[in-house]
């Protein structure tokens, strides 16, 4: 919302009390923009004796109703409780609640903005946004320090803001919908929080969206309900829309991750449930939890299981995220692809070569391993070459990349393929001998 609008904001603000966390958790100092509207009523009256009608319905605190004012649905949701939400100069430009954000916008995409979130994303190894089904969990994480924001609309985002969503969690578009750079702007042109003419130190970051499938105030596997709507949701853009949700998860806490944040609550520590949560994102996709009941998880099948490493070590090339991690190991990043490789295509050509009694066989299969090898080490940086020439192309009108650089890996192909017709030749040359 327009920065104009911040005093109405602050009025809410100093309106509302300190959001009461449970006594598990009373040692905990609550964030300072959590707060609790205890009278809507009272506080919609307060309101209108600062600001008038129309500036309170602009600002989103309040809309027309039955030829009166009354307080927004958003501050009267039955899970009570509100975020305000701060540039990185403090000043407040919208409010999230566990219904959505007085300005209407999708919280996970407007919560970008905040410098908590904004910090709390950059201080996590893995960029993590947690997206939380009730506010006391929203609450408490933002004040453990963790980048959060409530999960509401992710069962009903439109286009435009599924396109945004991929692009920020650096998701794919397989289908004839691209992803969407920036969002339409619906602000004052000086208004940077979600211009398109800010800085790029304005832009929203980066980050890996964790939807919590638990109760991280409770610390419970209890599984919200609104969760099936929003992996419905998401699940169908990529049924239908070609989108593929890389970079979102869903976290379903184990026994073992459950005791593990009960025993740092009992110590007291927010640092170590901060570092916890900061380096665990969720392990679960988020289309296992449509159903009700435990999360269902389909066993993929080793073409899909080939090509999900085969994109990580893509992305890998690419991510500024996993810069640090590629140059200060990167055996370590290549090593789940390599040993799946080594596995199923490696493994059994060199198993083949060695049951083989044919000295011609035997050096055949032995050769076609170190090629296959070899492909298969080319891959990740084949189909980033290929991701690039079709973005130039979509973005800029650019050219296909030429022959040249493929030339490498055609040649291997052509070796491989050589080498089978050849293999193919023996054998029925042999079958011959023996007819």
């Amino acid at each position: 919302m327009p920065i104009q609008y911040a005093p109405i904001y602050e009025a809410v603000v100093a309106l509302g009390s300190a959001y009461p966390l449970p006594s598990a958790w009373s040692w905990l100092q609550v964030d300072s923009d959590c707060r609790l509207l205890g009278d809507p009523v009272a506080a919609l009256a307060r309101l209108t004796e600062q600001f008038s009608p129309a500036d309170l319905s602009a600002a989103g605190v309040a809309r027309q109703a039955d030829g009166g004012l009354v307080i927004t649905p958003v501050l009267t949701a039955e899970d009570p409780g509100f975020i305000v939400l701060r540039k990185q100069n403090g000043t407040a430009f919208d409010i999230m609640t566990a219904t959505g954000c007085v300005s209407g916008a999708p919280p996970v995409l407007k919560a970008l903005h905040d410098r908590v979130v904004a910090r709390g994303i950059t201080m996590s190894p893995h960029h993590l946004l947690y997206a939380t089904f009730s506010m006391i969990d929203a609450v408490l994480l933002r004040s453990l320090g963790v980048a959060v924001a409530p999960a509401a609309q992710l069962q009903s985002l439109r286009l435009r803001h599924l396109q945004r969503l991929l692009m920020l969690v650096g998701g794919w578009a397989r289908g004839d919908i691209p992803k969407q750079e920036v969002e339409l702007p619906t602000d004052e042109a000086e208004d940077r929080v979600t211009s398109q003419f800010g800085q790029p130190n304005d832009q929203p970051p980066k980050f890996r969206l964790t939807v919590v499938a638990g109760s991280i105030s409770a610390i419970t596997a209890d599984i919200p309900a609104a969760i099936q709507a929003a992996a419905r949701h998401l699940a169908n853009a990529e049924r239908y829309l070609g989108f593929s949700w890389r970079g979102i998860s869903a976290w379903y806490p184990t026994p073992q991750t459950i005791g593990n944040l009960r025993y740092r609550r009992r110590l007291r520590s927010m640092e170590a449930l901060r570092r916890f949560l900061m380096a665990h994102p969720g392990e679960y996709p988020l289309h296992a939890f449509e159903q009700s009941g435990p999360p269902v998880i389909s066993t993929p099948t080793l073409g899909e299981t080939y090509f999900s490493l085969l994109q990580q070590q893509q992305a890998r090339q690419i991510d500024p995220c996993n810069f640090n991690d590629i140059v200060q190991n990167p055996q370590a990043v290549r090593q789940p692809y390599d040993a799946f490789v080594d596995k199923h295509f490696i493994q059994p050509l060199v198993d083949r070569a060695l049951e083989s009694r044919d000295p011609e066989d035997r050096a055949l299969y032995m050769e076609m391993a170190g090629l296959s090898r070899l492909h298969h080490r080319l891959m990740p940086a084949i189909l980033d070459l290929q991701c690039r020439s079709a973005k130039e192309i979509r973005d800029n009108d650019g050219q296909f990349l030429p022959r040249e650089a493929f030339r490498q890996f055609d040649c291997l192909n052509g070796r491989l393929q050589k080498m089978i017709v050849q293999h193919k030749t023996s054998q029925r040359t042999r079958r011959g001998r023996r007819g």
